[in-house]
């Protein structure tokens, strides 16, 4: 994060509005804070569109990537908690029915 880079929701806010947008205008902060400046953001593409800054940013296609490893960590008192459990498992479900990798613990 740069120096003057504002932080978090409510430096966003208030960023945007230094250049212009307000909540009702800008749904999504990040696109008004990085137009005019050198910063990039990776971004879903309709969240650039539903901004009404998208002919003032490049949208470019993210580049071949190797995959990241996706852990899950949560603390032992969790190991039991039904919720938990069950999040877990279909966490696990999604990554093997995608990725055919992960088993649930």
């Amino acid at each position: 994060m740069r120096k003057n880079s504002p932080a978090g929701a409510a430096g966003a806010r208030r960023h945007a509005a230094d250049k212009g947008y307000n909540a009702r205008r800008c749904t999504a902060p990040a696109p008004a804070i990085i137009t005019g400046s050198d910063l990039l953001a990776t971004l879903m593409e309709g969240m650039v569109r539903a901004s009404g800054l998208a002919g003032a940013l490049a949208v470019l296609p993210l580049p071949d990537l190797e995959l990241a490893p996706f852990v899950l960590h949560w603390h032992r008192r969790n190991d039991a908690h039904p919720a938990q459990r069950w999040l877990r498992e279909q966490i696990a479900l999604v990554c093997r029915e995608l990725y055919g990798i992960g088993d649930a613990q």
